[in-house]
């Protein structure tokens, strides 16, 4: 959907303008590699020293009793639309503290822009229960779920419900980079860059 790409004020990759997260997915399964490809570029994401934090746990869709475990994590509002996806995907940390969290934010992205070269959509999603994944996908004590994951094939949104079909629609907008960059010190002006 070129449609969607987003309206940047400075050039930029491709695969970042043109990633997104729909909540409209095809219930199709990834064909034959695809998902192996996605993990290879999460593993070759920056780390604080190299440790690599993050563990994923997934099911596809076509693995009924997996995927169901796996969506039954889910808050309702996600469960209305993420039934269609390929795959759902559980992000876990091995490691406390922000580097565990921001490194498996990292990885997360390289899976989305991989995801997007290849024309899959990838939708994160913190609206799930932490407590439930790990007692039903039987994560380790020291092991945070703290994402998951939506993965698939994008679809024709008009079989969603209008507040759905609503969100997958509106206009994707971010902050001025005035807002978030800041020279020298906290809350000064930026020169024009």
């Amino acid at each position: 959907m070129n449609d969607r790409q987003a309206k940047t004020d400075y050039p930029i990759m491709d695969e970042i303008a043109e990633r997104w997260s729909p909540i409209s997915f095809e219930p199709k399964p990834l064909c034959e590699g695809e998902l192996a490809s996605l993990f290879e570029a999460a593993r070759w994401a920056p780390s604080s020293m190299n440790a690599q934090p993050w563990e994923y746990i997934y099911a596809r869709r076509e693995n009924e009793v997996e995927f169901d475990r796996l969506f039954s994590c889910l808050n309702e509002g996600n469960q209305a639309w993420a039934h269609e996806c390929s795959v759902l995907i559980v992000t876990v940390t091995n490691g406390e503290g922000r580097y565990a969290y921001h490194d498996a934010g990292l990885a997360l992205e390289n899976l989305a822009i991989q995801a997007t070269s290849m024309g899959l959509h990838v939708h994160p999603m913190g609206g799930f229960s932490p407590s439930k994944a790990t007692e039903l996908l039987g994560i380790p004590e020291g092991h945070n779920p703290v994402a998951m994951v939506a993965v698939g094939y994008l679809a024709d949104d008009s079989a969603l419900d209008e507040n759905l079909m609503h969100k997958n629609r509106r206009e994707r907008a971010r902050k001025p980079i005035s807002e978030f960059c800041f020279e020298g010190t906290w809350g000064s002006s930026i020169r024009k860059l």
